[in-house]
């Protein structure tokens, strides 16, 4: 007798009474439509495969009604009502994450049968997102704010399945991958690859993401309470946000009183502060950072290039590096601020680069640190003390109370690096890398090149919070020297380059651009640094 055919059976179904039940203007809600729909992609897999950017957001959580994968007698992957979360690229769906509102079962021949499903990570062919996840879905209304949850999820998992660099690639037609998180603990990987039968893979059973600590409700409650007073009360940036802060509270209090786990409150508060849209705002839950909402940062840089232009690169170790060019000038590159030696590795780079003609300073890779380290660093480019950067605290109840402003000042350090500097910055420059830059704007001879950095340098506070929850509070409004707020807006380079980022692919149209200011100077003009 031959076997029965093994047929592939998905479904996920939305019965809008449930999801009305109880509401007295059912007929308000928008109108529902399938993730077909909302999600079309002629998105194809390409060779060699190319990773793929994704993002998501509020706007990308529904709520459905069940789900229901079936393979015969394999495998049933099967859960009740719950939240669906899409990863999206621009021309289509890249994976998507459901989470139950109650575990889920799964049953078949495969190993995790008889156990319970806390989320399921998919995998599959942008255009088969429909066919998925089938039937109608809704906005996810107040519960919008768990997209951060599917993200963690979803940024531990991806580079499992179909992935390249960390990020997505396009399966084919036919690709399905279900990648289950259980209440007994292990983790069940199944995976059906261009239409043919699902295999179970074992060697993700003991890679299950840690389950989240359990919070009393009251401590919650608590906790959000203390966030939300310190922002009130040491926030000196309201004034340049548009965000109703008495009505963040209103919202999610009731939600953070709810709370079971530390990662769930960890996402109530990270929704709390989200609408600020400050990059020194953020929330970790045991040291791993909430996902927020802020776009990626930008590098308006190519390392490759930049290293073909120069002799061979000293790095004697990550974070710095230096090299001259043929004719004698220098490029020093900075990209963290972190630790001490940091000053060490610089001072040596100033002693061998001292009878270059000119100075090429790239801090396009620089996204802060310690600010004390910076000024060690630039103190050899003054002769004299130089402030460089103002700020305001708070000074009373009311948002718009601010103190006095006070300054921060460069001082000089050994000898003075006298010849031209050009200061590379960008958009991935914030931060204490923002207070390097308004250092050597300062500084004589100093010309900054490229474009405007990102406007973000908090002076934060950390909150110790309830389990392991740590928070941050920007406390300050920082200006430069002149009083000029730069939140929000950033530093302007004194000579703009912001070619389109293709220009970077096989070029650094910014470094480019500085040695041409540095070999403007006249050859008989031209001075070693040290002087």
């Amino acid at each position: 007798m031959n076997p029965a055919p093994r047929r592939l059976t998905v479904a996920l179904t939305l019965a809008c009474s449930l999801l009305n039940a109880g509401s007295s203007n059912a007929q308000s809600e928008p109108p529902s439509q399938g993730l077909a729909e909302l999600y079309p992609s002629d998105l194809e897999p390409t060779q060699p495969p190319v990773p793929m950017g994704w993002s998501t957001g509020p706007q990308h959580v529904h709520r459905v009604a069940g789900f229901r994968f079936e393979r015969g007698e394999r495998l049933v992957v099967e859960t009740g009502p719950g939240l669906v979360t899409v990863g999206v690229h621009p021309d289509g769906p890249l994976w998507a994450v459901l989470e139950p509102d109650e575990p889920g079962a799964i049953a078949g021949e495969l190993p995790g049968a008889g156990e319970h499903v806390r989320s399921i990570f998919m995998r599959f062919h942008p255009a088969e997102l429909g066919a998925l996840v089938a039937g109608e879905a809704l906005p996810a209304g107040d519960d919008d704010w768990r997209f951060r949850s599917a993200v963690r999820l979803a940024m531990a998992k991806q580079a499992n399945s179909w992935a390249m660099q960390g990020m997505p690639v396009v399966p084919a037609r036919g690709t399905v991958v279900l990648d289950c998180e259980t209440l007994e603990g292990p983790r069940r990987f199944y995976m059906v690859q261009g239409g043919g039968d699902v295999e179970y893979l074992p060697a993700f059973d003991t890679m299950a993401l840690p389950v989240a600590a359990p919070v009393d409700p009251a401590d919650a409650a608590a906790a959000f309470d203390e966030l939300w007073v310190a922002f009130d009360r040491e926030y000196a940036m309201f004034g340049l946000r548009d965000v109703d802060w008495s009505a963040q509270r209103e919202r999610f209090r009731p939600i953070a009183a709810q709370c079971e786990t530390v990662w769930e409150l960890g996402c109530v508060l990270s929704a709390l502060v989200a609408p600020l849209e400050d990059r020194h705002a953020w929330v970790k839950v045991g040291g791993e950072l909430v996902p927020h909402e802020l776009p990626a940062l930008r590098y308006n840089a190519n390392f490759k290039a930049v290293m073909a232009a120069l002799e061979p690169m000293t790095q004697p170790r990550r974070g710095i590096n230096w090299s001259r060019t043929a004719d004698d000038f220098g490029y020093v590159s900075v990209s963290a601020l972190d630790t001490a030696d940091l000053v060490e590795h610089f001072d040596r780079a100033l002693e061998e680069l001292g009878d270059t003609h000119g100075l090429v300073l790239d801090l396009r890779f620089n996204s802060g640190g310690d600010e004390t380290l910076a000024q060690a660093m630039a103190g050899r480019f003054v002769t004299e003390p130089t402030t460089y950067a103002t700020q305001r605290y708070r000074d009373g109840e009311a948002h718009d109370d601010l103190g006095p402003w006070s300054e921060r000042v460069l001082e000089p350090r050994e000898w003075c690096y006298q010849s031209p500097v050009v200061v590379l910055i960008g958009p991935a420059v914030m931060s204490s890398a923002e207070g390097f830059t308004l250092m050597l704007g300062e500084c004589p001879g100093a010309t900054l090149v490229g474009e405007p950095t990102v406007g973000s340098s908090g002076n934060p506070r950390t909150l110790e919070l309830v389990g392991g929850i740590t928070a941050t509070v920007p406390r300050w409004l920082a200006a430069d020297a002149r009083k000029q707020p730069f939140e929000g807006r950033g530093i302007a380079p004194d000579v703009l380059v912001a070619p389109e980022p293709s220009a970077f692919t096989a070029a650094d149209p910014v470094f480019e651009r500085a040695l041409e200011l540095l070999r403007a100077e006249p050859a008989d003009a031209r001075r070693p640094g040290r002087r």
